[in-house]
């Protein structure tokens, strides 16, 4: 919304950063912020100077958080770019979905739109590849063009896409006579690409679950589905032959045996069972997010707190590479993924570098050149009580606040617009935020993280507690785990990959000299399986239809898991046809019409204290 970007430029402090931005004098520093300031700020900058805008967080929740504000409170695109773990050793089942929406990103930074992006220190510490690497290794198809369906396929293999029957997810493609589909991670729907012989006849998005086509397109760009690339297997084998002759001593002769492993493996025709230990080799001189955004205005939140987590992340990074380098697993060339502190607060001078902190706090890494000191008050998120509600809106309309309220959804919304009138407010139901007018409340169906009070332009923002509930109920499908103690000895959980096991607990394992956490999953038999405590997203409850004690137990890669979720796809496929054929009796079947609703049905909906489901509002 333009209009809180607006808003800002009539803020003094505001007006003084964006002044320093636009004339170079950065790094700056600005204090006195609570979190759902430092978005405002963030998202008025990406607006008022028609610039990108990188904000760099303490964790990936804080991240994640402020891209959710900052998608309300600004006017252009919102990214979150997340961080993922480096697989240096050989492991089954890890999960890329974090690496697939980093390309997303970084391939959106290619195409040079403006937008804001979100990570965590750690995530913007991370080396990638090349920008130009990530651009040579596009892949565009047009229509009317001609591609030969082979040399397609094995371009899309060597991008890293997995092929499958039939479409389910990201980076995935299928192939079925003259019809290719796939995956991109930088689109929202897979691409269906319909040829005549090698020329393109058609490309459409579809539906993963209907598989029916939806939007003509003219062209589509196919980035790669690892950021970790070679050009063939030859030219890595050169790559590690190179790398085999220059190792000396003890270690050495330790790195030479595992080299020979992937070496076999690449002779075969086979991928190493590691491709991200060959990052550092692979890339002499890799990339960040900061070399896809050179233009970027660049925000850090809390310095000192991202500065002390960042080193606690490279200390236990650290110590594992030191343990993986005696054990031969990596080797000298091969051990640097991170760039430390000192090296990213290096670009703040060259990327407009703006420190945005609760309190004035200077980093010494960063030659601050203008410090700037916000009077500003965060107030908690809205609990819902009406009372309480009406008190604050009270005082503020006394003192002539420009009040905005978010109330979450449209019919809440609506309802509390008709209870401030009710009650004598000057209140207004708005889908977008006008030119403001004191004394007056405008009431939306957004939400955020929580209030802004700027005492100094007698303005107030006071939002909802309940941030979007039911878009997240709609998506969850599953009973995920957020964290270890969600789970208890004996439950049943089911990983992606393997089907419904028995949680044994968490114990630790040895690893290449390399000692960690995992979960302990028993199947059918003696079969274990030892998930990383880090891979919590590959596992989730299990949800019982009826009697856990009936649970049917599978052994490690006997497919019965497999066709397990191929015979429940066909169960959910054909009852997705009968409720088709049902809804369209429905439809033709007279209805019956009930009476006009009451004031007091009004009343209880006004005052019903959960969140409805999508189809139960339809319903209504």
């Amino acid at each position: 919304m333009k209009q809180f970007a607006r808003l800002l430029e009539q803020h003094p402090v505001y007006r003084q950063l964006m002044q320093a931005v636009s004339e170079g004098r950065t790094p700056v520093s600005l204090s006195g912020l609570a979190e759902c300031h430092k978005s405002h700020f963030s998202a008025a900058l990406a607006s008022s100077l028609e610039r990108p805008v990188l904000v760099i967080a303490q964790d990936e929740a804080t991240a994640l958080r402020m891209a959710r504000d900052m998608a309300v409170l600004g006017s252009v695109p919102v990214l979150n770019y997340p961080s993922r773990d480096f697989v240096l050793l050989g492991m089954d089942g890890a999960s890329a979905e974090y690496e697939h929406q980093r390309l997303k990103v970084l391939s959106t930074l290619l195409e040079g739109q403006p937008c804001i992006v979100t990570a965590s220190i750690e995530a913007v510490s991370q080396l990638t590849l090349p920008p130009e690497k990530l651009r040579h290794r596009e892949l565009s198809i047009e229509m009317e063009g001609s591609y030969p369906m082979d040399e397609l396929l094995g371009a899309l293999v060597a991008m890293g896409y997995e092929r499958r029957e039939q479409i389910e997810g990201t980076c995935q493609f299928a192939c079925r006579g003259g019809i290719l589909d796939v995956f991109p991670p930088n689109y929202d729907n897979p691409v269906r690409i319909e040829f005549w012989d090698e020329d393109v006849d058609s490309i459409h998005s579809f539906k993963v679950d209907t598989q029916r086509r939806e939007e003509a397109m003219e062209c589509v760009t196919i980035p790669p589905a690892r950021e970790v690339l070679f050009d063939s297997h030859n030219s890595l084998k050169k790559l590690l032959l190179k790398a085999y002759d220059s190792l000396k001593g003890k270690t050495g002769l330790k790195a030479k045996e595992h080299l020979e492993q992937d070496l076999r493996r690449l002779d075969d025709g086979i991928n190493p069972v590691s491709i991200d230990r060959y990052l550092p080799l692979l890339y002499p001189q890799p990339a960040t997010i900061f070399d896809y955004m050179p233009q970027a205005i660049t925000v850090i939140c809390e310095p000192i707190t991202c500065k002390e987590r960042l080193k606690a992340i490279l200390d236990q990074h650290h110590e594992d590479v030191r343990q993986l380098l005696e054990e031969g697993v990596l080797f000298k060339d091969c051990s640097v993924y991170y760039e430390d502190f000192v090296a990213l607060c290096r670009k703040l001078s060259s990327h407009s570098g703006v420190l945005m902190d609760s309190f004035t706090r200077l980093v010494s890494e960063v030659p601050v050149k203008e410090t700037m000191v916000l009077s500003a008050s965060q107030m908690a998120a809205w609990s819902g009580e009406y009372e309480i509600l009406k008190e604050d809106l009270t005082d503020y309309c006394r003192d002539d606040y420009c009040c905005v309220l978010f109330a979450g959804t449209q019919r809440s919304a609506e309802a509390l617009t008709a209870d401030l009138l009710r009650d004598g407010f000057n209140a207004a139901f708005v889908q977008d935020v006008p030119q403001l007018i004191p004394g007056k409340v405008y009431v939306l169906e957004n939400t955020i993280s929580g209030g802004i009070e700027y005492p100094k332009m007698r303005f107030a923002l006071l939002s909802h507690g309940k941030s979007g509930q039911s878009k997240q109920r709609k998506a969850k499908r599953k009973s995920n785990i957020k964290q270890i103690s969600d789970l208890a000895i004996g439950d049943f959980v089911v990983h992606v990959s393997h089907g419904i096991g028995i949680f044994e607990g968490v114990v630790k394992r040895e690893i290449h000299g390399v000692i960690k956490d995992y979960i302990q999953i028993r199947y059918a038999g003696t079969d274990m399986l030892f998930v990383p405590v880090t891979q919590l997203d590959l596992v989730t409850k299990y949800v019982s239809g009826g009697e856990e004690g009936l649970v049917k137990l599978n052994k490690l890669n006997s497919g019965e898991w497999q066709k397990t979720r191929a015979r429940v796809r066909k169960e959910v496929k054909d009852m997705a046809d009968e409720l088709i054929k049902l809804y369209a009796q429905r439809m033709s079947v007279e209805g019956h019409a009930f009476g006009p609703d009451t004031e007091w049905q009004h009343d209880f909906e006004r005052r019903f204290p959960y969140e409805e489901t999508d189809d139960q509002l339809r319903c209504i």
